[in-house]
C-alpha cells in the first residue's frame, strides 16, 4: 500500500470535513429524516459520543481509501471529486438502495441517507485531489 504517498494531513482534514458535513446534513434534514426513521428529536441522544466516534472513524477509513486510490493517479480537484462521486454513488448509494428495497423504508429515506455519502465523498475526493503530498 502506498502509505508514504498519502498526504496524511489532507486525509485527516477531509475526514473532519466529511464528519462535519454529515452533522450539518442531518441537522438540516432533521424534520424530514427523523419521521422516516420513526424517531423524535428527543430520541436523538447527542450526549452519547459513541455514534460520533464511529462516524468519524468510518469517515477516516473512507478518506484514506480514496487517498490510497488517488496515489496511483495524476489528479486535481476535479478528478478527486469525480472519484469521490463515483464511489459515493456506485458503491455506497447503490448498496443502500438494495437495503432500502428489502427493508421497505422507501425512496425518501434512501434519498436522504444515500445523498449524504454521495455528496460527502465528492467533497472528500476534491480535497484529497487538490491537496496532494509533495514528492
Amino acid at each position: 500500500m502506498p502509505v508514504n504517498k498519502i498526504n496524511h494531513l489532507a486525509a485527516i482534514s477531509a475526514a473532519i470535513v466529511y464528519f462535519l458535513a454529515g452533522r450539518a446534513w442531518y441537522l438540516a434534514l432533521e424534520d424530514r429524516w427523523l419521521p422516516l426513521v420513526h424517531k423524535l428529536p428527543s430520541d436523538v441522544n447527542t450526549r452519547d459520543p459513541v455514534p460520533y466516534v464511529i462516524a468519524f472513524a468510518m469517515g477516516l477509513v473512507a478518506s484514506y481509501g480514496i487517498a490510497t486510490i488517488l496515489t496511483r493517479w495524476e489528479t486535481g480537484v476535479l478528478r478527486g471529486a469525480q472519484l469521490g462521486a463515483f464511489i459515493g454513488i456506485a458503491f455506497v448509494a447503490a448498496s443502500m438502495l438494495v437495503d432500502t428495497m428489502y427493508e421497505h423504508t422507501g425512496a425518501p429515506l434512501w434519498l436522504i441517507v444515500a445523498a449524504y455519502p454521495a455528496v460527502g465523498l465528492t467533497i472528500v475526493g476534491a480535497i484529497l485531489g487538490a491537496w496532494r503530498r509533495r514528492e
